[in-house]
């Protein structure tokens, strides 16, 4: 039955195709149903995957049981349990949207699945042996499985993010921490109870939570997006803008805070689809993706580079892409791939290799079945104009060396009037490293920044003087 079953999956997508594919691989012989998450885990190498899929294809002989989410450990797929379990996947399964790892476990988004120590209620952790409940899990209004889609860890504990209107037994609208045993409150300012979070991130001292909500901030209301510095909540640039309006995808690239989902640039938004977060505020990436419906459902970095996913046929300045762009800063590329009109819903970077999955069956003449494998090399098929460069908006003439370096990084700098300025350094996770005023004036300055016993690492330095800014980047090598 479960070869039967193969081919049929294989006659039911057969499209008429065309062109020699030769910068993407299949993973295995696919997935059943679409991925909707992907998780790249450093620890163990493995690449965690989740959907509504029941099977896993790793050959035409070799079909794997793995119920909404498995794991590509660099050879074939293999099974984490039950998954999302047999009484819940009929026909398919409940779609997984949220994957992580805390500590020594992995976290994933499971619904109303029986356990030994209890009914799994929207999230579990996984042993290694079984998917164990985490104290009366997460809940919606109605009582029944709520959603985790969003982790990040702080401190010592795991904030997690959803829609859910209860952690364990403590109230919670969409966010609350857990510290490896226990749940705990963690304040959200949502208006109404369907408010969903769907990412985190951190940038310096602040967190950030987007999503699709409404949320009531020390500015006002505000929507979709908002920052918590320690103590309150605050509205980010007056969230994102338009009736229809939310954010799919959250992250840190080059020491600024990148949105990404369905927002368009004549509701007011800065940006379409995708805007970054600078010194003034919002700001357009390059031009955005292209489309009124037009959609960004992932991002993810690669090699120092931007990637995103979802449903769109040209980016930035009239550049063809279909489904899938980069943008490394100051130009959009596409790749010349046709996705079988099937939406990208996840990007992941795991050990030097770029994964793609999402709703398509191809890219170009290869069958994939859902989830592939970048191994094109430097390959682009086209590009637009550069834009975006730091010191067409920059306060000053900026120069930093040794890059990479090792104990001190020598600056020079001068600026075409006298002002204060603030010089601040961002690991690429986004987390501030170093702060410092300094007075900008019309003749060459020389400063110095001890880097000696910073992590090894790539980062951001940063020099803003009010509205202006400029951004360089250098690598941190060695222990001092």
């Amino acid at each position: 039955m479960k070869k039967i079953k193969y081919y049929f999956l294989l006659l039911l997508f057969m499209l008429p195709i065309c062109g020699i594919a030769q910068n993407w691989a299949p993973l295995g012989h696919g997935l059943e149903y679409p991925a909707f998450t992907m998780f790249a885990d450093s620890v163990d190498n493995r690449l965690y995957i989740g959907g509504n899929f029941k099977y896993a294809f790793n050959s035409e002989e070799d079909t794997v049981i793995v119920y909404g989410i498995t794991a590509w450990n660099g050879n074939k797929y293999v099974a984490l349990g039950e998954g999302n379990s047999a009484g819940n996947c009929t026909v398919i399964c409940p779609p997984i949207r949220g994957i992580a790892r805390f500590r020594d476990e992995v976290y994933a988004d499971l619904q109303d699945v029986p356990s030994g120590s209890g009914t799994i209620y929207g999230i579990a952790r996984w042993n290694g042996e079984r998917w164990d409940s985490l104290q009366g899990g997460i809940k919606s209004a109605d009582g029944f499985a709520g959603k985790f889609s969003a982790a990040l860890e702080i401190e010592d504990d795991l904030l997690i993010g959803g829609l859910f209107t209860r952690a364990g037994n403590i109230p919670a609208d969409g966010l609350a921490k857990w510290d490896g045993s226990t749940w705990e409150a963690f304040y959200f300012p949502g208006l109404g109870s369907d408010n969903w979070i769907c990412c985190l991130s951190r940038l310096g001292d602040d967190i950030y939570a987007a999503g699709n909500f409404s949320a009531m901030t020390e500015e006002g209301q505000t929507y979709d997006i908002a920052r918590f510095d320690g103590e309150k909540w605050h509205a980010v640039d007056g969230g994102i803008r338009g009736g229809l309006g939310h954010v799919n995808a959250m992250l840190v690239f080059q020491g600024e805070l990148y949105v990404a989902g369905f927002f368009r640039k004549s509701a007011g938004n800065a940006g379409n689809k995708i805007m970054k977060l600078g010194a003034s505020g919002w700001q357009e990436v390059g031009g955005g993706i292209i489309g009124a419906n037009a959609d960004i459902h992932a991002m993810a970095i690669h090699n120092g580079a931007l990637y995103v996913g979802g449903i769109f046929d040209w980016v930035g300045d009239n550049v063809p892409a279909q489904n899938f762009a980069r943008w490394d800063g100051q130009q959009w590329c596409g790749f010349g791939s046709d996705f079988n009109l099937g939406r990208v819903l996840a990007i992941e970077s795991l050990n030097d290799t770029l994964f793609v999955a999402g709703g398509f069956r191809y890219i170009d003449s290869t069958l994939v079945n859902g989830i592939a494998k970048w191994v094109g090399g430097d390959f682009t098929a086209n590009c637009g104009a550069t834009n975006g460069t730091a010191d067409s908006t920059g306060p000053a003439s900026i120069s930093i060396f040794p890059n990479p370096a090792t104990h001190t990084l020598h600056l020079q700098f001068s600026s075409f009037q006298a002002q204060q300025a603030t010089l601040t350094v961002h690991s690429a996770a986004g987390r501030l490293q170093y702060r410092e005023q300094l007075k900008l004036s019309p003749q060459l300055q020389q400063h110095q920044v001890d880097v000696s016993a910073w992590p090894p690492g790539v980062y951001f330095l940063f020099l803003r003087a009010g509205e202006r800014q400029a951004v360089r980047r250098f690598v941190k090598k060695g222990t001092g």
